[in-house]
């Protein structure tokens, strides 16, 4: 410490310095350094080192000094900060331990550059101390107009607490943010190259500067730093592009980082967003890009509720978000980016199933798509798939409806019903989840159409050990009517067929131990057992008998009966069939 204060009072003052009995403090300092000088103490001097006005005081007004060396050459700012009226400021000599023995709240004078809407009685107010910048007061405090005083009599005039001449761009940026007692609070590391030689960087104990030679200076603040510091980086979410910037809604802002890429094109990398509700998240690629698409933090996903993560396999990120009105949060959603099926979004109802179903490591795997509405308008759907390798394996979709909630399809049961024409085919919308069939040797959907349709009929898809087969209809319901379908019929083993019997449409569908057929002499008519063989055995459909009339029917004493369109079948133990 005592070293740098030696140079800075050297680069000052050097004939001074070495010619008379002054302390390097004291040439540090300046002209006009005691309480008799007729000058006001620096603010870093009396406010903790900070080089802000401080409590009970306001921004009264500024002038400059032109060609500071204490700003690499170009003009320095002289801030007053007077006292609030009513304030218990009383003029004093400053008690610093340094060499600004400058005094306080002593002189009664206004600029009156800053703060036009201050109360006229507040003009009388002393001015407590000085800050210095090498920024415009304009824009470093809103409250200053550019209207220019020019005075040099106080160019040399500094302090221990205040950089020395020709600092680092990095160095003047933290003095003018405050310095050791400001935000950023005191230096952490010194100033330091990048990597690359693309600029410089210093860190202090609550954020970081970056000079950045395609860029110019950034800060990374308090906000940000402490939370991401391990994020920002060549190799990482690449070096802060903007300075904390503030969105439409009170209390939010983002900033961007990103590197430079081929031709000396600024690429995007990863944003930090934030709202009060949720706090700062960051965003990384290819997450950012989606959501920006979608609207970002205006569109219908909101603001984001986490950081970009990677899932447990490695492969994919995803990163969360929610959208508020009126104080509530009425939307939630996720963005998740596979390098196999690309980045898409999932919201609301859908999100939650899909989370019940074990996210991407469950059944369902990644989202395709981002939500969808269906051919109706009043459902909404995504697809999924599950992808292993580079290849996806299995894909499936979960629709929601007012009318039967939400409902997730999957695996082969999905591809029954998507190749049927999924909800715009025959069986209609998913009613419930998939659901193991009653002998537990394979899995069920239902669906129906939505109320008032009249383009679809309802039904099923069974998969098992012996295929995946459609249940359209009324032989989804003959099915689950007969002992929940797998006691005399036993599993599905094709789909439906129809016969033309002499101009009349014959719907028939296969089991593993029976038969249904449907038409309009006999509805639903469910055949197992003897009967079904000896029918079959004749000929079936083409045989004299024709179309079954009703099901097997139970006369007792283990006798069954089947009319059919040119007679009957009756089973009778120990006869047999006649």
């Amino acid at each position: 410490m005592r070293s740098s204060i030696v140079a800075s009072a050297v680069a000052l003052v050097p004939r001074r310095f070495v010619l008379e009995p002054h302390s390097a403090y004291d040439s540090v300092c300046g002209s006009d350094a005691d309480c008799g000088g007729g000058f006001t103490a620096f603010c870093c001097t009396i406010n903790h080192q900070g080089n802000f006005c401080p409590e009970g005081s306001f921004v009264g007004g500024w002038w400059k000094a032109d060609r500071s060396a204490f700003c690499r050459g170009a003009a320095r700012y002289y801030i007053d900060c007077n006292g609030d009226r009513g304030s218990d400021w009383h003029c004093h000599c400053s008690d610093s331990a340094t060499c600004d023995k400058r005094h306080v709240a002593c002189a009664q004078f206004r600029y009156g550059n800053c703060s036009l809407d201050v109360p006229e009685g507040a003009w009388e107010s002393p001015v407590v101390c000085r800050v210095v910048t090498c920024t415009p007061p304009w824009k470093w405090d809103e409250s200053c107009t550019t209207t220019t005083m020019v005075d040099d009599l106080a160019a040399s005039h500094s302090a221990p607490c205040l950089p020395g001449p020709w600092p680092s761009p990095i160095v003047m940026k933290w003095s003018d943010l405050g310095g050791p007692g400001g935000p950023l609070g005191p230096m952490a590391t010194p100033v330091s190259r990048l990597p690359h030689d693309e600029g410089h960087y210093a860190t202090f104990r609550k954020a970081a500067i970056y000079d950045v030679a395609w860029l110019g200076i950034v800060v990374v603040g308090p906000e940000v730093w402490p939370r991401f510091r391990g994020l920002i980086g060549p190799h990482r979410a690449g070096y802060p592009l903007t300075d904390q910037r503030p969105l439409a809604e009170k209390g939010t802002w983002f900033q961007e980082f990103g590197r430079r890429g081929a031709h000396g094109r600024i690429v995007s990398e990863a944003a930090v967003y934030s709202r009060p509700e949720f706090g700062p998240h960051l965003i990384g690629q290819p997450v950012l890009s989606k959501w920006h698409s979608l609207g970002g933090e205006r569109g219908s996903l909101g603001f984001p509720t986490s950081n970009t993560g990677r899932t447990a396999d490695g492969t994919s990120k995803w990163a969360t978000f929610a959208r508020i009105e009126h104080r509530r949060v009425v939307s939630r959603a996720a963005i998740y980016a596979n390098p196999v099926v690309g980045t898409w979004s999932v919201r609301d109802a859908i999100l939650h199933k899909w989370r019940l179903l074990h996210s991407e490591a469950g059944v369902l795997g990644y989202p395709l798509t981002d939500e969808r509405h269906g051919p109706d308008g009043v459902s909404t759907f995504n697809l999924f798939g599950v992808v292993r390798g580079d290849v996806v394996t299995s894909r499936g979709a979960i629709y929601s409806t007012a009318e039967f909630g939400t409902r997730a399809v999957s695996g082969l049961v999905f591809s029954k019903w998507d190749q049927l024409g999924a909800a715009r085919g025959a069986l209609g919308y998913p009613t419930q989840d998939e659901a193991v069939t009653p002998d537990g040797r394979g899995v069920m959907g239902r669906f129906s159409p939505l109320a008032g349709s009249t383009s679809t009929t309802g039904g099923g898809v069974v998969s098992s050990g012996v295929g995946t087969w459609a249940l359209i209809g009324s032989m989804c319901t003959a099915w689950l009517v007969d002992d929940e379908g797998t006691v005399n019929l036993g599993l599905p083993t094709a789909d439906e067929m129809v016969t033309d019997v002499s101009g009349t449409p014959v719907r028939s569908q296969e089991f593993e131990t029976g038969s249904i057929y449907d038409s309009a002499l006999g509805a639903s008519c469910i055949l197992y057992g003897p009967i079904r063989q000896s029918w079959l055995g004749k000929g079936g459909l083409a045989s004299s008998l024709g179309i079954p009339l009703s099901s097997v029917v139970d006369l007792g004493g283990g006798v069954q009966q089947v009319t059919f369109q040119g007679g009957s079948l009756t089973y009778t133990p120990g006869i047999g069939v006649q």
